[in-house]
């Protein structure tokens, strides 16, 4: 399963892992970062991807910025954001 990370994002870094099971069967729950990348991936033991969520870090943490002056919100608008809502 580490093998099939590495070969698939090699800039990443890994930032959590932990490992579940789910309907009986053991999976992998990794996060990393890659630049400014975040990644949240679910394996299998033997390397099969169940499932991946990206972010771009830097929306994230502007997210989670307090309120600004005149009331907005941290929250990118979908201007900000481009077509990827």
């Amino acid at each position: 399963m580490l093998a099939a990370f590495e070969k698939a994002y090699p800039k990443a870094t890994l930032t959590r892992a932990m490992q579940e099971k789910k309907a009986g069967r053991v999976t992998f729950e990794l996060e990393s970062l890659a630049g400014t990348i975040g990644r949240g991936l679910q394996y299998r033991a033997e390397g099969t991807v169940l499932e991946i969520d990206e972010a771009l870090a830097n929306l994230i943490s502007n997210a989670l910025k307090p309120r600004r002056q005149g009331g907005k919100s941290g929250w990118p608008s979908k201007s900000r954001m481009g077509s990827r809502t």
